[in-house]
């Protein structure tokens, strides 16, 4: 399983230079862990998206509606006390946004608790450094990932 932040989820359902190689892994392990957050960040994309005039109203619909029907499979970290500890030290020893603080923190509370060569996903450069100075390996550019992950 596979820890996905919002900007790596995105390029699974809007064509960028990452897709195909996000596409690739989604194929190799289709568990997606992430954040409570992470569905609100993509839809925000996504909007972002429309009011440029980069897709239309039909494509932000239908772009949300798959959206929607992938997490419906995917684990959520919700919020809590322990995943509010973890943000506030992760916001303490990194120079994240706050959103950003709580996916790492999502991240490393289900690494604890499921298995220490979790990936993690992101195409933030940020955030890739944070995971990085947390244990997570540094794998291709754009992604992070542990140790029994190639990409």
């Amino acid at each position: 399983m596979n820890y996905w932040d919002s900007s790596a989820l995105v390029t699974l359902f809007v064509e960028q230079s990452q897709s195909e190689k996000y596409l690739k892994k989604i194929k190799q392990d289709a568990e997606v862990l992430t954040a409570w957050h992470a569905v609100p960040e993509c839809v925000s994309a996504f909007c972002r998206l429309q009011r440029e005039n980069f897709i239309t109203e039909a494509q932000l619909n239908t772009l949300i509606r798959h959206l929607e029907e992938a997490a419906e499979n995917w684990y959520i970290i919700t919020p809590g006390k322990r995943l509010e500890k973890l943000t506030l030290r992760s916001l303490r020893v990194h120079p994240l946004r706050a959103m950003d603080a709580i996916h790492l923190a999502a991240a490393c509370l289900a690494r604890n608790e499921e298995s220490p060569a979790m990936g993690f996903f992101t195409e933030d450069a940020r955030l890739r450094t944070a995971a990085s100075k947390e244990g997570f390996e540094m794998g291709v550019a754009g992604a992070v990932h542990g140790p029994d992950r190639s990409p």
